[in-house]
């Protein structure tokens, strides 16, 4: 029997110095044939080879059933640590597996983030630029307001930069400063009403510029007019940030691509795996913002 638990010994660990092992990603099925069949190869071979030199030591016969019975129950142990010993394995590599892949999958929706924060309107800086040249040399004071308030925009742009999130608050400031800088282009033509507890803005987060995208939609695609400004409402629901602005089309002289609304709606993907809602009616032009209550 110490010749048998020798042989165990030694053939349940043949595997791992001839490199068979179980892979997750390597034909499971062939891998555990071949797993068995070496198992028991081993087995057989140096428990006949110890039994061997047991009887020409001994000088006693073994019987050969007593043989079999040893060496199948000798099997059986060997597969049974070797299986336990392989279930292990293969739950540390699923762990493995899963932590590269979560960490591969930020990284992507980090790159994605990165790439859409870039998709900021180029016409917005030439614009303002624009502006601001014009009040310098015909209303000084005006232009030093102005150029304050441009710099406190793109302070805005910097500081939230590498930020999935901002709190409603924040984006509210960001809107009332771009909106400053529409006015002076275009005085009295869109107006903001807030219909919500503006206790609650620092509890709410949304993608940086969010409001900004939509209130850039709605001018781009509206006739801008003293006589029928742009009101824009924001309220808030159980579920949903809800921004509309009233319509008054503009024909448009260049096709239109949704690009402000597709870039907002990718990044609500990527941070929250929800989708933004659009819908008109009423004479209304409506985006619905998934709730946000935690920063990622």
């Amino acid at each position: 029997m110490i010749a048998f638990a020798v042989a165990w010994l030694g053939c349940e660990q043949m595997p791992l110095k001839l490199g068979i092992s179980l892979s997750a990603n390597d034909r499971p099925y062939e891998q555990v044939i071949r797993l068995y069949f070496y198992n028991a190869l081993f087995i057989i071979l140096i428990s006949a080879i110890s039994l061997s030199c047991w009887a020409y030591i001994s000088h006693e016969r073994i019987p050969t059933m007593a043989f079999v019975r040893a060496v199948i129950f000798f099997l059986f142990l060997a597969n049974s640590g070797n299986l336990i010993r392989e279930i292990l394995l293969l739950r540390q590599e699923k762990k493995l597996h899963s932590k590269v892949v979560t960490e591969l999958d930020r990284e992507r929706m980090d790159a994605e983030l990165e790439a859409l924060r870039n998709q900021l309107d180029p016409h917005f800086l030439f614009n303002s630029l624009n502006t601001l040249s014009q009040l310098i040399s015909s209303e000084p004071a005006k232009a030093a307001v102005f150029n304050h308030t441009l710099a406190k925009v793109y302070q805005s742009y910097l500081i939230n930069k590498n930020n999935d999130l901002v709190s409603l608050r924040e984006e509210i400031e960001l809107l009332e400063n771009y909106l400053y800088l529409l006015d002076i282009r275009f005085p009295d033509c869109v107006q903001v009403h807030y219909n919500h507890n503006r206790q609650l803005e620092h509890l709410l987060f949304l993608p940086p510029g969010a409001l900004q995208c939509l209130a850039e939609n709605a001018i781009k695609h509206n006739q801008l007019s003293k006589e029928q400004p742009i009101h824009i409402r924001i309220d808030l629901t159980d579920k949903y940030i809800e921004v509309s602005n009233t319509l008054h089309k503009k024909q448009e002289t260049l096709p239109s691509y949704g690009t402000g609304l597709r870039n907002l709606n990718s990044r609500y993907l990527l941070l929250s795996g929800q989708k933004i809602i659009t819908n008109q009616r009423d004479g209304l032009f409506l985006v619905s913002l998934p709730l946000i209550k935690t920063p990622a």
